[in-house]
């Protein structure tokens, strides 16, 4: 199992429960360190900074931005897939983020790479399995998550959620394979939203046959908002 968990939601998108709720659940849990990335929106990471503090816990800025694809994996805009980012500047992504909000559409793959890059941020890309075709999720096949990996490191992605609380133990070393062949990032969490129906519904990654040997954790040296 690992101590850390760097998927997390809150009421500010799509989870139930205040920054408050979640954090005091995280260390209960035994979580000592953690990531709030709330889909398109840092509000929650602007408030959990100082919660965290107070509660003696190690908090990494963060947010899952909604991409289209250009062409990655033959696939086009009708298809949307998340993009982690961590160690952001926050209230810079934040106005950006409403900047988007304006327009009514989400940017491609490459543009939000850079916008997490722009933020000072290390970008991930979110259960590579699974990715959304009109509103509906769809998974991946390997080949498939091979094919658009290879294109997402062409466009600087840095890491791959490798270790999320949803997938089998053969996915997980799938993921973990394709990380050291492209020299990338290996994240976890549990993309936790606070629903009961949610089978991912896990504040601590407890997959006990396997234990993340090599988290974001490792490139992070700094925490800030």
């Amino acid at each position: 199992m690992s101590n850390v968990n760097f998927h997390v939601h809150t009421h500010y998108s799509d989870g139930v429960k205040s920054v408050k709720e979640v954090i005091d659940g995280l260390k209960k849990a035994g979580v000592t360190a953690f990531s709030i990335t709330d889909h398109d929106d840092c509000r929650a990471a602007l408030e959990a900074s100082k919660i965290a503090t107070k509660v003696g816990l190690k908090f990494v800025s963060g947010v899952e931005l909604s991409a289209v694809f250009n062409g990655e994996g033959n696939l086009y805009s009708s298809y949307i897939c998340h993009i982690l980012g961590y160690n952001i500047d926050s209230k810079k992504m934040q106005s950006q983020l409403d900047v988007y909000s304006k327009m009514g559409r989400y940017p491609s793959i490459k543009s939000q790479i850079d916008l997490i890059h722009k933020c000072g941020g290390l970008a991930v890309w979110a259960h590579p399995f699974n990715i959304i075709d009109t509103h509906r999720m769809i998974t991946l096949d390997r080949e498939k998550v091979a094919w658009i990996t290879k294109n997402m490191v062409e466009l600087g992605i840095d890491g791959l959620e490798v270790y999320y609380q949803d997938y089998s133990e053969t996915k997980i070393e799938f993921l973990e394979d394709l990380a050291y062949e492209h020299d990338l990032l290996k994240s976890v969490g549990t993309d936790y939203h606070g629903h009961v129906h949610r089978v991912s519904n896990e504040l601590k990654f407890s997959r006990t046959y396997i234990i993340p040997h090599a988290t974001i954790l490792d490139k992070i040296r700094f925490f800030r908002v």
